[in-house]
């Protein structure tokens, strides 16, 4: 999530990271993530996230380029629909254990980027940072001007 200003959608998607075993990657501002603020808006399972976060798109960038290869961006100026959009190929997902109950896991770790509830991808980081990846758009009608962060996410 790029600067997520709301906590309820941030911990929506905490809630999802959790539930898939996936990584929660947070660029700040933020919504505070500090106990209290978590505390507050109720979030009770989110010592279990597994939450990074970073101070500019930058420095997630730089730490992230190697080690998360695939990204998708999700904007509402995306070139591609999501019903054309592969997300996983044949051979992309690992065997899990079966007494683990984990879930199969891409085995090219990948990342499902969104911006904040105000503002899109394209004004938060640029169209630079997108330059070879896959930017995803969300059909929808004309009449609707974005969806629910954590309800996309």
């Amino acid at each position: 999530l790029v600067r997520p200003q709301i906590g309820w959608n941030t911990g929506n998607v905490g809630r999802t990271c959790l539930a898939f075993g996936a990584t929660l990657h947070v660029i700040a501002p933020a919504f505070g993530l500090d106990e209290r603020s978590v505390r507050r808006a109720g979030l009770d399972y989110w010592k279990d996230v597994d939450v990074h976060t970073y101070e500019s798109w930058e420095a997630y960038d730089a730490a992230t380029r190697a080690s998360i290869p695939r990204r998708f961006f999700f904007s509402t100026k995306g070139s591609q629909g999501l019903e054309e959009t592969t997300f996983l190929r044949k051979g992309d997902l690992t065997e899990p254990e079966e007494a683990s109950g984990a879930p199969a896991l891409p085995s090219v770790p990948t990342a499902l980027v969104f911006g904040s509830e105000t503002a899109g991808l394209f004004e938060l980081i640029g169209s630079e940072a997108m330059e070879g990846h896959e930017v995803v758009r969300i059909p929808m009608l004309d009449t609707t001007r974005s969806l629910n962060l954590s309800t996309t996410a």
